[in-house]
């Protein structure tokens, strides 16, 4: 086993969810019709102004997102070369024999107020 991080593929997705999040806010400005009376056109401009600050919102949390996924992966490189530096030093094999015994309990529990759960 080698303990080795990967940012560049933690960026290339990063890259991708931006180029999302860019698609979903860069639509346009909508122009709304001031003049019809038809009794569906306030409706229709509580919905594109819903439409608006929806997507001002998941453009929001897109970059919060990308932000997590850098800082997680730069975090990941960081306590990868401690750990390497610490195990060069008792050590001087490069890799280390795998192991059958698995981890049943993970410790991470992800966030999810972040994408709108409870």
């Amino acid at each position: 086993m080698t303990i080795q991080s990967d940012s560049l593929t933690a960026s290339q997705y990063a890259t991708q969810i931006t180029s999302s999040g860019s698609s979903v806010s860069g639509i346009g400005t909508v122009s709304k019709d001031n003049e019809t009376t038809l009794s569906g056109n306030n409706n229709a401009h509580s919905a594109i102004d819903l439409d608006d600050a929806t997507g001002t919102q998941i453009a929001s949390v897109l970059s919060t997102f990308v932000s997590l996924i850098h800082s997680t992966a730069s975090e990941f490189e960081a306590v990868d070369n401690q750990i390497s530096q610490q195990l060069g030093a008792t050590t001087s094999a490069t890799t280390l024999p795998s192991s059958s015994k698995s981890s049943t309990s993970p410790t991470f529990t992800p966030n999810t107020s972040l994408f709108g759960g409870s």
